[in-house]
């Protein structure tokens, strides 16, 4: 059945040419084109499932099943972005590091271990990390070094592709 939802493959395809076709309200359009009738063949489907596993036992023990190979595959997931997140920002402080590996270690906890609505966990997760790259954003450009202007070019935002290419010459 997943195969059969539209990935993000999908989503970005539909996405960039509804921009291009038809303008600003494209995306919104294709978004919700590709999006709501999943959704809601997934709500159909979950209600016909709770009312199976309501009267069939042997349905509800493979509900189990089921729930505990996606919470298995969830967290192997989410150690998976924990291990990017180190290894792929190595000339950042190992603070800022842990920083990012706790919030995805927080994910899969607050999923997998105190079972929080999904969307709820996003939200939370959404704002920590706007919080934390901000910070580290910020950090970031502070540390670095100012960038002077040519005080020979007019505008004083530095030389432009003409100096460059005069100086050349």
């Amino acid at each position: 059945m997943a195969q059969a939802l539209p990935g993000a493959t999908a989503v970005n395809i539909a996405v960039m040419f509804s921009d291009r076709a038809v303008g600003p309200l494209g995306p919104l359009a294709a978004l919700f084109g590709l999006i709501v009738p999943s959704l809601v063949i997934a709500i159909g489907l979950a209600g016909i499932a709770t009312q199976l596993a309501a009267v069939n036992v042997r349905f509800a023990a493979a509900e189990v099943a089921v729930t505990a190979a996606v919470a298995g595959i969830f967290i192997s997931n989410g150690l998976r972005v924990i291990a990017q997140l180190w290894s792929e920002t190595p000339d950042l402080q190992a603070v800022w590091r842990c920083a990012r590996v706790a919030i995805a270690a927080l994910g899969i906890v607050m999923v997998a271990g105190f079972h929080v609505f999904i969307p709820l966990t996003m939200l939370v997760l959404l704002a920590l990390s706007m919080l934390l790259e901000w910070r580290v954003y910020n950090i970031l450009t502070s540390t670095m070094p100012p960038r002077h202007p040519d005080p020979s070019t007019s505008s004083g935002e530095g030389p432009t592709l003409s100096d460059i290419d005069e100086s050349q010459a």
